[in-house]
């Protein structure tokens, strides 16, 4: 290995970056794949992975094979397989030419595109290396586009305006979005690619402006253009910041004109003071009306954003009303099957209680009938026969009983 550590293009540095072996061979044209296919992978993924990792770093999504052989110059010596990295790259779809990224229309469905990248694609690289060859081009000098840089980036700017909960952006500071945690800025050859590309995969909307551009994240799966409320939205807050400038010069100039007229009126200059003071009373009326502008345009942004919450808790209200007419519907149930069903419990709970009454009276056989008259001709014969014994009448004194002395004397005993 080498003593001295080598530069390297990217930050995190490949482990065998200070192997002079290792890299001699990775810088090294490539061989049949069919040789020793573990190396070739392997050396491919080298490449492909540290390609990324600069596009990221750098924060940008072009580049050519000269301007990766300069980035990944090392000890004099540059890369000599990276045509054949391109190529790979071209054919898996990961990179493609600038000039048909240029091509794209805004308007296409992500199927038109992938059409075109997947199948299109390798027929169009063939045919600019047919091209650049006539036309006497260096092929090393064709820009190509990363398309994973682009994806990862939109996928980083979607994370970044959810932080934010904000949906409305405009040049500025949709370019603030897009600034890597180095502080790196995005070149405007990458912005003007990013857009198209977001475009085309229904990420944002665009709406160019006489001196500006807005761009609107789109909610989901539903395609929401920039309306004439978004861009007066945009106007009004445009217009509120530059009179809260306006307000703070305002105040500075007041500030001024009140210690101006102090100085002269410790110099026993009356009049000059004065007329500093004339002045300060002047841009107070200029400042106070700048003021209540200011507070208008304030009181009006706040309605409209209100107007919209409202609109969105009443959409919430729609959504639930139509999820619960479906659940009704998709369970059969509707106001005239409940009154049915009600009506139908009603009628069984009566018979029911028929039924029940019904069960509880006793039951008579004709043997007890029977049994019943023979017991009712028995009374009638047992009071018949009482009716003919004649008993003696109940005496009215009490008997006098006579108790002789000889059966005291044995009682006695």
């Amino acid at each position: 290995m080498s003593s001295n550590p080598v530069t390297s293009p990217i930050k995190n540095i490949p482990s065998c970056w200070e192997d002079d072996k290792r890299m001699t061979a990775l810088y090294a044209p490539f061989r049949i794949r069919e040789a020793n296919p573990v190396d070739y992978d392997s050396k491919m993924k080298f490449w492909e992975s540290n390609i990324e990792s600069w596009c990221l770093e750098k924060n940008n999504c072009k580049f050519s094979i000269k301007i990766l052989q300069q980035e990944f110059k090392r000890k004099e010596r540059v890369p000599l397989c990276l045509n054949t990295v391109i190529e790979n790259l071209e054919r898996i779809g990961n990179i493609k030419l600038k000039e048909d990224i240029y091509r794209m229309n805004p308007e296409e469905s992500w199927t038109e595109w992938a059409v075109k990248c997947f199948v299109k694609t390798p027929v169009i690289w063939s045919f600019a290396k047919l091209k650049t060859a006539l036309m006497e081009q260096d092929i090393d000098d064709l820009e190509y586009v990363y398309i994973t840089y682009l994806k990862k980036k939109s996928e980083e700017i979607v994370l970044r305006k959810e932080q934010q909960n904000k949906s409305l952006y405009n040049t500025a500071e949709f370019q603030k979005l897009l600034t890597t945690c180095e502080g790196i800025d995005i070149n405007p050859e990458t912005f003007e690619i990013l857009i198209l590309w977001m475009q085309i995969n229904k990420i944002i909307q665009v709406h160019k402006l006489e001196n500006d551009t807005l761009f609107k994240f789109i909610d989901g799966k539903k395609n929401i253009s920039i309306t004439d409320v978004d861009v007066s939205i945009y106007m009004l807050e445009k217009n509120k910041l530059s009179i809260e400038k306006a307000i703070e010069t305002l105040e500075e100039e007041k500030e001024e004109l009140i210690q101006t007229a102090k100085t002269f009126l410790k110099k026993g200059m009356r009049d000059t003071a004065k007329s500093y003071l004339r002045r300060k009373k002047a841009l107070e009326k200029t400042l106070e009306k700048r003021i209540n502008t200011s507070e208008n345009i304030e009181i009006l942004l706040s309605r409209i954003h209100e107007v919209s919450s409202d609109s969105k808790v009443l959409e919430t209200y729609k959504i639930g009303l139509n999820a619960l007419k479906a659940t009704f519907k998709e369970n059969g149930l509707s106001e005239d099957d409940v009154t049915n069903t009600i009506s139908e419990i009603q009628e069984i709970n009566e018979m029911h209680e028929e039924i029940q009454t019904a069960l509880s009276e006793p039951i008579s056989t004709p043997l007890e009938s029977e049994l019943e008259e023979e017991l009712k001709s028995i009374l009638e014969s047992v009071k018949e026969v009482e009716k003919d014994i004649v008993l003696p009448e109940v005496p009215a004194h009490e008997p006098k009983v006579v108790i002789k002395e000889k059966e005291v004397a044995q009682l006695a005993l």
